[in-house]
């Protein structure tokens, strides 16, 4: 998609072609079964996880910096600063800024 997508830029730019022909048209996967997690199951899996501080240290860390579970995977102390953190996944590095409740 990112070749023909240059190939029409190409085209516009050497006046080829008068204009973009999927101009506003998204390509792509769609995600129809990506759904969140609502307040009630949020509250109801820190609350199974009363009995084990390290698990409900796992799932709050989880919920306050969005990670993914291949980032927490590749997750290493190099990675952890005192304000952000890298996060190293399949579609690169990205920096997450700590806010109080994770430090």
């Amino acid at each position: 998609m990112g070749i023909l997508k240059a190939i029409f830029n190409l085209a516009l730019r050497e006046e080829y072609i008068p204009h973009m022909p999927f101009k506003g048209i998204v390509i792509g996967k769609s995600r129809p079964n990506t759904r969140y997690r609502s307040r009630e199951e949020i509250g109801a899996l820190i609350k199974a996880s009363d009995e084990d501080p390290l698990y409900q240290g796992y799932i709050l860390f989880l919920l306050y910096t969005g990670c993914r579970s291949g980032e927490l995977k590749n997750l290493k102390w190099d990675d952890i600063w005192a304000h952000h953190i890298e996060f190293n996944g399949k579609t690169g590095r990205r920096d997450f800024l700590l806010s109080s409740q994770v430090q």
